[in-house]
């Protein structure tokens, strides 16, 4: 939608809106007011005021519909062929619409279930739009001019606005939308190629434009196109195909056929039609073969918001709709070639706040549900079925159990414990068949590695891990009962056995995968094992440089400050006299407050110069007031560790940080911002000392502040 002037907007629904006579709003749309169109979109339902008193009748939005707003917005949308200068006479006046797309935008929102009431005023629209579009769908449609309204920003915009249409339409409750939209051949092509818009759905040069226009207008369309895209395919398909089968059943039930009547094994027709369908002209990829292709390259935000889910879904309708054969999408196992899409978008989104993101959610649950089903092929009606031993062992290979440690490590919400832990079940059953066994010892160091690495970094989910360690433990377990003899490692930097108590021998902070005889063979060999430490971590993928590192930990610090310093208080410890260190060596990054001892102890790899210029910084910034941070990671050349210094003056200020940061001296704003967030968090006096006083519950309050 176009920038509207939120102060004369708030003016407007506060003194106009819902107290104007409907057909007073009607007629400022027809005049081409933008205010009466934005407060139709934003205003929830309200009933209409009449000379002070609320009338209890219809909805105000209802009314204004009614009196003819959608009739007035459909007549300039007819002219989507015009200009838009003499369509909108003075055009570009402040208080008319600035973008023709926004008269879509609210046919849109208009057609959406609910919207409207009663329903029958909501199908009444619906089918006054559908019967007068056409032209519209034309102009968008229209790859090569490009232009709605004369304009190709409102076009490009509009691309949005109408599959957002077509999404309403399409789900709406009322099956004749869907059965009159899916009989033209033109409205199934659009839906599959804003899907694949990325993948050659689009010329070239019409996806450089949108993909230019989305910087320039910080809007992202690629993305939400192919997110209303795909809920609109999985969900249609859905709806035809639920029909198909209770026809069938009907049918049985008429003819006496008990046999057919039990039969749930149907061909969905219009699943089959959209995934014979090319991606684009003159494309040999059709969406049915490309589906793995297209969940590997979208990466944008828009897609994960209901995009990625939904195709997940339609893949795994595909894959039914197929008999489940993997070739039919050309690889050799479908599992395998999951477990890297599920891993990249936990990757992604691991590190950032998620506290009400419910896509986050949503898309990991999804992962396990379709990678689960991908596993277990069922029996078909001739008894057969696919090696389900085989799809698991393609699946270990490809970091099936390192991407379940990733959930447990990223994923620190028990509403994740359900479905890992019923997915961890199938794995365990297949532990002991010759091919995941093989696997599973192929993959055996590099599994424990990471489980290592996932216990030294809470929270996490605790009932899983051991469900993941007790799955490598039985494929490595001896069906022979002899005592398999394991040879002491040896040291990595000096090469002597490391003997046999654990006590003694230490492993790479990091990669957990090499062991060392004592701490000095460790910090003498860290430089010579930084790449391949980067290997056998496999991921997350090494930043750029340092520089990015620094300013990856800085957003952190900014976003999980509250977290830090809740966390310096549950210790004990005053912010001042801790290293605070943002470690993002995996990919959920962990928040750590730790005295000067614990920060060298734990980072004992540091060379000598190192340490002694982090002891002077620490010692320097207690003095001046200043906070001392550390930002961790990988970058290409190796592990990069920084020691930044917050001054005084980089204390928070705003919201309830506010008069008690600015009013305390130089030297104690970063303490006194300490003190507000412990306030806040326990208002009654004394209630981090009460809460120590339960270690349960303050060793959960403390985990909970260590990550994202």
């Amino acid at each position: 939608m176009a920038t509207v002037n939120n102060t004369k907007l708030v003016e407007y629904l506060r003194t106009a809106w819902g107290k104007q006579d409907p057909l007073d709003v009607v007629e400022e749309i027809t005049k081409g007011k933008h205010l009466p169109l934005h407060a139709f979109l934003i205003a929830g339902p309200q009933q209409q005021q009449q000379n002070g008193q609320v009338d209890k009748g219809e909805d105000y939005r209802s009314a204004v519909v009614k009196a003819g707003a959608i009739d007035r917005i459909l007549e300039f949308l007819l002219q989507s062929d015009k200009p838009f200068e003499k369509v909108l006479h003075c055009a570009g006046d402040d208080n008319l619409v600035q973008c023709p797309s926004t008269w879509l935008q609210i046919v849109s929102c208009a057609c959406r279930d609910g919207f409207l009431t009663p329903p029958a005023l909501q199908e009444e629209v619906q089918f006054k739009v559908v019967n007068n579009i056409q032209g519209v769908f034309q102009d968008v449609y229209n790859f090569e001019e490009r232009k709605l309204f004369g304009r190709r920003d409102s076009w490009i915009r509009s691309l949005l606005y109408f599959l957002a249409l077509l999404r309403n339409l399409l789900t709406s409750e009322n099956p004749k939308m869907a059965h009159f939209l899916m009989k033209i051949p033109p409205i199934k092509l659009f839906l599959v190629q804003m899907l694949y818009i990325e993948l050659g759905g689009v010329p070239k040069e019409v996806l450089q434009e949108i993909r230019e226009f989305e910087t320039t207008h910080r809007m992202e369309v690629i993305g939400f196109c192919q997110s209303y895209a795909a809920f609109t395919i999985k969900t249609v398909t859905e709806k035809f195909g639920a029909a198909a089968a209770a026809n069938q059943k009907k049918v049985a039930e008429a003819e006496n056929d008990k046999s057919k009547s039990k039969t749930t094994n149907y061909r969905n027709e219009l699943l089959g039609e959209f995934a014979g369908i090319p991606v684009g002209p003159g494309e040999e990829l059709m969406l049915g073969p490309g589906i793995l292709k297209l969940l590997g390259t979208s990466k944008s935000d828009g897609w994960y918001q209901g995009g990625y889910s939904s195709t997940m879904f339609l893949f795994l309708k595909l894959y039914d709709w197929g008999g489940r054969l993997s070739g039919m999408f050309g690889v050799d196992c479908v599992a395998s070639n999951l477990v890297p899409i599920c891993l990249d978008y936990l990757l992604k989104f691991a590190s950032k706040k998620r506290t009400t993101d419910n896509y986050f959610f949503e898309n990991v649950t999804t992962g396990l549900v379709i990678l689960a089903a991908s596993l277990v092929t069922p029996v078909d009606l001739k008894g057969r079925q696919a090696p389900i031993d085989y799809n698991v062992a393609s699946a270990v290979y490809s970091g099936l159990l390192e991407y379940c440690c990733d959930i447990c490590d990223a994923c620190n919400d028990n509403r994740f414990v359900a479905p890992l832990t019923k997915f961890l079940q199938i794995v365990f059953v297949m532990a002991k068949f010759p091919l995941t066994k093989k696997a599973l010892r192929s993959k055996s160091t590099e599994i424990r590695s990471k489980i290592e690495r996932v216990k030294e970094r809470p929270p996490f989910l605790f009932s899983c891990l051991p469900a993941i360690e007790k799955i490598v433990d039985t494929a490595l377990s001896e069906d022979s009962g002899e005592e398999s003899k394991e040879e002491a490692p040896k040291c990595e930097f000096c090469n002597e056995k490391c003997g046999k108590d654990k006590k003694d021998q230490k492993k790479c902070p990091f990669c957990k995968s090499v062991v060392y005889c004592s701490s000095d063979c460790l910090r003498l060999n860290y430089i010579l094992h930084q790449q391949t430490c980067l290997l056998l971590r496999k991921y997350p993928a090494p930043k750029s440089s340092s520089e990015e590192i620094v300013q990856n930990g800085k957003e952190l610090f900014a976003t999980n400050l509250q977290k830090i310093l809740l966390q310096a208080s549950l210790k004990g410890f005053s912010i001042l006299y801790c290293f605070v260190v943002i470690d993002m060596a995996e990919a959920t990054p962990l928040f750590r407050t730790l005295t000067q001892e614990q920060f060298l102890q734990s980072y004992s790899i540091l060379e000598d110069d190192v340490i002694e210029k982090a002891k002077e910084t620490f010692e320097r910034n207690k003095v001046n007031g200043s906070l001392t941070v550390s930002m961790i990671g990988f970058f290409e050349e190796g592990l990069s560790i920084s020691i930044l210094t917050f001054p005084p003056d980089a204390a928070p200020t705003h919201s309830h940080f506010g008069p008690s940061v600015t009013e305390a001296f130089e030297t104690d704003k970063w303490t006194a911002a300490q003190r507000q967030v412990a306030q806040t968090t326990f208002r009654s006096p004394g209630g981090v000392k009460k809460l120590q006083r339960n270690p349960q519950l303050w060793k959960a309050s403390l985990l909970k502040s260590m990550k994202p």
